[in-house]
Parts: C-alpha cells; sequence; structure tokens
C-alpha cells in the first residue's frame, strides 16, 4: 500500500515539474506559457487565456522599478490589440502585478494561441522602458 502511495506521489510531482506541454495527434499543446524577452526589471510567471480574458502576473525583479504603467497584448496578423487600464493592471505590494483583461479570443476557442507583450515601467529614475514577450496558452 506504501509503494502505491509513493508512485501516486512521485507521478504527481513529475507531472507537476515537467513541461506544461501535452502531444496530441493534432500537435503540442502549451499551457500557461510565460516568456518575457532579456530583461532587468521583471518576470511573468503565469499567464492564463480564455475566449474573453487575459490573465496574467508580473514580478518586478528589481528594486529600479518604481512601478508597472500598462501591459499591451497583440495578435497583430489578426489585428487584436488589448491592453490595460488603472482597473484591470492591480498590485498590493509594488512587486507583483496582477492583470485581469477583457479580450475577445473567441476565435481561438480550442487552440494554442500566443501573444506578444509590451510591458510598460516606470523606473525610479523617471525614464520609463518596454519590455516585449511572448505568452502561450490553450483557450478553454
Amino acid at each position: 500500500m506504501n509503494i502505491k502511495i509513493y508512485l501516486l506521489l512521485s507521478l504527481i510531482i513529475l507531472l507537476s515539474l515537467a513541461a506544461c506541454t501535452a502531444t496530441l495527434p493534432q500537435g503540442d499543446i502549451v499551457f500557461n506559457f510565460c516568456d518575457v524577452d532579456e530583461n532587468e526589471y521583471i518576470d511573468c510567471p503565469t499567464i492564463s487565456l480564455s475566449t474573453d480574458t487575459i490573465t496574467m502576473t508580473i514580478e518586478v525583479t528589481s528594486s529600479d522599478v518604481a512601478s508597472v504603467d500598462s501591459v499591451v497584448f497583440e495578435l497583430p496578423e489578426e489585428y487584436i490589440y488589448c491592453s490595460t487600464d488603472p482597473t484591470t493592471l492591480t498590485t498590493t505590494d509594488k512587486e507583483t502585478y496582477t492583470v485581469e483583461l477583457l479580450c475577445d479570443l473567441s476565435g481561438y476557442e480550442e487552440q494554442n494561441t500566443q501573444l506578444a507583450f509590451t510591458v510598460t515601467a516606470t523606473l525610479t529614475d523617471g525614464s520609463t522602458v518596454s519590455i516585449t514577450g511572448d505568452a502561450e496558452d490553450w483557450i478553454e
């Protein structure tokens, strides 16, 4: 009995540590992939896409960042652009920002969808930086 529990726990740990990708006959399905281009200011640990909402977490990784001001998501070939406003980009500690943004992605239901994004941040010296990245998720 203990061996079965050990094997089950090992399997759960292995699956949680594995890259969040599944392969089906129709191709790879990617779950919650977010990658920020080389920068020293922020990280993107999580993203989730649905047919009508983008949910994203942004973590500030440098004390040089005074605030994260906006995020723009885009699928340029489809003319889809969605951007944050003060109600869709929130923080409680100036280190972790949450994006909860309405965005019509209904045309991508049951598909892997990759969005480009640009984060604009204000630095402590008053200058602004634009940080780009890519996010991908399976839309349910």
